[in-house]
């Protein structure tokens, strides 16, 4: 079944991280955004729940932090409580 799933990025670095969430193979991630109490970080994805899981790569860079030499995906930007903080989020590309 085609479907849209929330995902939840735990254990994120203020200025820049890397981290792996565990998706079915096709699924297209959509958008990032940032939900309170507790504040998390959060991407929605489009997928198939038939299809098996694999792991998909995601990076979280600080504004006016360096971003790394990956081919990467953008997709999205989350400003946290702290005004000062704003992450931008990618997908790490084959």
């Amino acid at each position: 079944m085609r479907t849209i799933h929330k995902y939840t990025i735990f254990n994120f670095d203020a200025t820049h991280d890397r981290t792996s969430l565990m998706l079915p193979v096709n699924a297209e991630i959509l958008t990032a955004a940032v939900q309170p109490n507790p504040e998390r970080i959060v991407v929605w994805a489009m997928v198939d729940t038939e299809e098996m899981k694999s792991s998909r790569e995601i990076v979280l860079v600080g504004t006016g932090h360096e971003i790394p030499r990956l081919p990467l995906r953008f997709i999205g930007t989350c400003q946290l409580a702290d005004p000062a903080l704003v992450l931008h989020v990618f997908e790490v590309t084959k």
